[in-house]
């Protein structure tokens, strides 16, 4: 379980990595609009459609982490024959939303509040590689950017500044790198699971417990390991932070 844990560690190294190749090619995206100030916004020609194209290649390449460090996790769970089942698992509906919607649905999100940053650094003529900084450093709070309160109040005409006002603390914005890292946790954890569960399968497992790897306080994780489960019954991980682990139960040991 440890070289799992290994592996979800790395996600927010992967985000930030994707993050600082397509937030600057947005920005250069959007370079022949600088005159409008802080009149702009992505509704001007096919500027709009550039941008989406670009947030789709974000999403391709979140898409491409997760199914690298997920045949990691296939591997560690000696599982390496079912691999493309495993890799269609981590991408099945979960309510009303797959893994490739999930990232999509986030990258959209940052779609929001760049056009606001990328109108920002044309008033305030902050260089591609030092707005994406700035953007990195404000991503899960943007109102605590000062250059963020000046555009409110200045009036800039993006819907992501003007909405600061109303929007902000009401549900309605997210972190986008910790939502993306957390996906990609998240699918890696899947992968290692499902893997460990196909494997006692083949063993001639009946089912299997769940055991605690962490001391934090958790209610629910608890409740697992009070119970058998059967093998067509996937109970990990529990949450987006599970580090539980599983051993599979033999009929003769009941």
């Amino acid at each position: 379980m440890q070289r799992v844990i290994d592996e979800m560690a790395k996600a927010k190294d992967d985000v930030e990595r994707n993050l600082r190749i397509y937030i600057p090619e947005i920005i250069r995206e959007c370079a022949s609009f600088a005159y409008l100030g802080k009149n702009f916004t992505f509704d001007y020609q096919d500027l709009s459609d550039r941008v989406n194209q670009r947030l789709i290649s974000l999403s391709d390449a979140m898409l491409d982490d997760i199914d690298s460090r997920a045949r990691k996790a296939i591997e560690f769970a000696e599982e390496d024959d079912d691999e493309d089942a495993i890799l269609l698992y981590i991408r099945r509906q979960i309510g009303e939303e797959d893994l490739v919607q999930r990232l999509d649905k986030h990258c959209s999100t940052l779609r929001y509040f760049l056009e606001g940053w990328i109108a920002i650094g044309m008033v305030n003529k902050i260089k591609d590689y030092e707005l994406t900084n700035h953007i990195l450093s404000y991503i899960d709070n943007p109102l605590a950017s000062p250059l963020w309160q000046d555009a409110f109040n200045a009036g800039y005409l993006s819907d992501s500044i003007k909405g600061t006002g109303y929007a902000y603390g009401k549900g309605n914005q997210r972190n986008v790198l910790s939502a993306l890292t957390e996906i990609e946790r998240y699918s890696i954890n899947e992968a290692f699971q499902y893997g460990r569960i196909l494997n006692y399968g083949k063993r001639g497992a009946i089912g299997y417990r769940t055991h605690r790897a962490s001391n934090y306080p958790c209610e629910a994780c608890d409740e697992l390991t009070r119970h058998i489960w059967p093998l067509d019954v996937i109970v990990l991980p529990e949450h987006p932070r599970c580090v539980c682990f599983s051993t599979p139960v033999f009929a003769n040991e009941i």
